[in-house]
């Protein structure tokens, strides 16, 4: 078996894993109403997956990922590599209920430098969300 060329750790994996189940449950397509078929699909759940991936420290790239949960209990997943193409999908290509439940997810980091980035970047997330996407001027 080859290691793992990523610097991603089976214990990253493990936790992004917790957080998918947290935030989606098991599949269970009974738990749909039938009449929900009936109507046009909209995204009802978002994990947005944010992922800082560097080789050295001056060379920083974004590659966002988004989990979707349709009103069918359908899972989507969409890989952006800018914060531009990220928001342009969720606002003219996802059909999203005004009271979304949306999530966020950031790897976890041992340097305080990161953790601080991290922080920093969940929180522009979080705003680009919500007022570029569902209108929100609060905050």
């Amino acid at each position: 078996m080859a290691p793992n060329p990523t610097p991603i750790t089976i214990q990253e994996i493990i936790c992004l894993s917790h957080k998918i189940r947290d935030v989606f449950g098991s599949y269970d397509i009974s738990c749909v109403e039938l009449d929900h078929f009936l109507r046009p699909e909209s995204i009802v759940k978002i994990l947005i997956v944010v992922e800082l991936d560097a080789d050295s420290p001056s060379s920083l790239s974004r590659i966002y990922r988004i989990i979707s949960q349709n009103s069918w209990n359908e899972l989507f997943v969409q890989q952006f590599t800018s914060t531009n193409k990220l928001i342009s999908c969720l606002k003219n290509q996802m059909k999203i209920v005004p009271d979304v439940e949306d999530y966020y997810y950031l790897r976890r980091s041992t340097l305080t430098c990161e953790e601080n980035l991290a922080r920093l970047e969940k929180e522009t997330i979080a705003k680009i969300f919500s007022r570029a996407i569902l209108g929100n001027n609060n905050g």
